[in-house]
Formats: structure tokens, sequence, C-alpha cells
């Protein structure tokens, strides 16, 4: 008789956070037009990037999973939050590179176009443009230093919250450097 078996870090693979290097590399890479400035800094539930694995801990509480990254890239450790924005359920995965925040994502499964439009002021509210417009698909906010929070409707909604760290980018570019010749 079959029998699937269907672990925790399977169903989080359905949310299509980033887990391999290549999905990595890609919401590292990808900025949606239009692009606005803002002066606020830009970060994830007023944490800052490079914040510590256990700082990020006191402050979120325990996760609701920890997800299994570090096969493909050594270093690498995800944790899984659910959360409410407002009346809307978001389900929150923080991505650490040698425990450090480097990328949060944050995924809304099946908005509502009155979600997603929530989603959108929320996020407007919080990092005001410069030079404010109405935009109602994917769009980025990029703050001074370059760190960024893109709203992504591909299939479900997707705000990621990028940071723009050399540092980071540089040692994930190396990691596939070094596969593609192994």
């Amino acid at each position: 008789m079959y029998s699937a078996s269907f672990t925790k870090d399977d169903y989080f693979e359905r949310y299509s956070f980033a887990g391999t290097l290549n999905q990595l590399l890609k919401v590292l890479q990808a900025t949606p037009s239009p692009v606005l400035l803002t002066q606020e800094k830009v970060c994830f539930q007023n944490i800052p990037f490079g914040t510590s694995l256990k700082e990020v801990v006191k402050v979120m509480g325990k996760p609701q999973h920890e997800v299994s990254a570090q096969a493909e890239v050594p270093g690498h450790k995800a944790f899984i939050f659910k959360r409410k924005v407002g009346p809307i359920g978001v389900t929150s995965c923080l991505h650490f590179l040698h425990g450090k925040l480097f990328l949060a994502q944050c995924v809304v499964r099946h908005p509502s176009p009155e979600e997603v439009a929530y989603m959108a002021s929320v996020l407007q509210e919080k990092f005001p443009p410069v030079l404010p417009q109405e935009v109602k698909t994917s769009f980025a906010i990029c703050d001074g230093l370059g760190n960024q929070v893109v709203l992504d409707q591909t299939s479900y909604l997707r705000i990621n919250y990028i940071w723009a760290d050399e540092g980071v980018r540089y040692a994930l570019h190396a990691l596939a450097r070094r596969q593609k010749v192994s």
C-alpha cells in the first residue's frame, strides 16, 4: 500500500518561501517597477536587518516552525511565524545567514483585491514614498541604504523585506559559482 509522508517542511514549501540557493538569489535580485523611494528605514516589524537570530526570537517569540535550509545554503536558517496584519492572516518566513536577518518574506494566500489594496496601503503608510503615487500592483519601496520592501502578486500576495548588504549577496553568488564548478 502507498503511504505518502507529508512533513511540515513540505507544507511550508507550498507557500513558496525561498529555500533553495536559486530561489534566494531570485528574490534578492527582483525589483518590480515602480520603485518608490522613502526616507524611512526599511525593516521588518521594527527589527533592523543584521539582527541576530536570538534577538529576533526575543522580539517575535518562538517560531511555529524552523525550515531545514542548511543543506543547500550552509549557514542559512529560516523561521516561520504566523501573525495578523490588521484583519489579514499572514505567514512570515524570516531568513538568517550565519545568524543575521537578511530577508523576511510574508505571504497571504488567495488574497481578495481588498486585501491586496489594504496591504499596499499599510506598506505605503509605514514607508511613505517621497513622491506618492497610487499603486495597485507589484511595486518596491527603497530606503536610502538600498534596503527594499517588495510587494509581489504573481500568485499569492508576497511581501519581501530585503537587506541591501553586499556581503550577503556576495556570499550567495560565491556559493552559486562553487556549486556550478563542482
